[in-house]
């Protein structure tokens, strides 16, 4: 087809895997950035090239994490202000670990920096007795919203995390 600008592959490149959520885009101040993460996979991030209309190959960075065997990967979303530095956070969740293609699986909560996905910032097993997601929600992404973040589960709850109190 003549009208595709760019194709390439966005997961691992030697075992190519499916992309169960949407990707997320970010303006940032140092560039633009498209993020995806495959099952099977880790987190990757890819930045545009607005000279060209194309992103740069291969990916600009990828997280440290691997998504479990199994579906789906992570499901994700972004929060920042506006296009300041250090304000953009990528938000992922997942199965914490197995497949939860047809099972409920415990979840997982993670925030990376949205400049450099290679760092992660926080994770909801970190302090797990406090911040556990319960059973994760598929196809459910983290909402961002006035200064918390909103998780729905299959636990039958909706978990909201934000700043503790000082």
């Amino acid at each position: 087809d003549t009208n595709v600008v760019q194709s390439f592959q966005v997961t691992g490149l030697s075992n190519p895997n499916d992309i169960h959520g949407a990707p997320v885009w970010w303006a940032g101040s140092d560039g633009s950035y498209s993020y995806v993460w495959g099952e099977f996979d880790y987190l990757r991030q890819f930045k545009f090239d607005w000279a060209s209309g194309k992103f740069f190959l291969p990916h600009y960075a990828r997280s440290q994490v691997q998504a479990p065997n199994g579906m789906p990967g992570g499901i994700l979303s972004i929060s920042a202000n506006g296009t300041n530095t250090g304000s953009g956070i990528l938000w992922a969740s997942h199965q914490f670990s197995g497949d939860a293609n047809q099972a409920v699986r415990p979840g997982i909560l993670r925030a990376f920096n949205a400049q450099n996905v290679g760092v992660e910032l926080w994770n909801s097993e970190q302090f797990s007795a406090r911040d556990s997601v319960g059973n994760f929600g598929k196809f459910v992404p983290p909402t961002v919203a006035n200064g918390r973040v909103y998780l729905a589960t299959f636990s039958n709850r909706l978990n909201v995390y934000g700043l503790l109190p000082r």
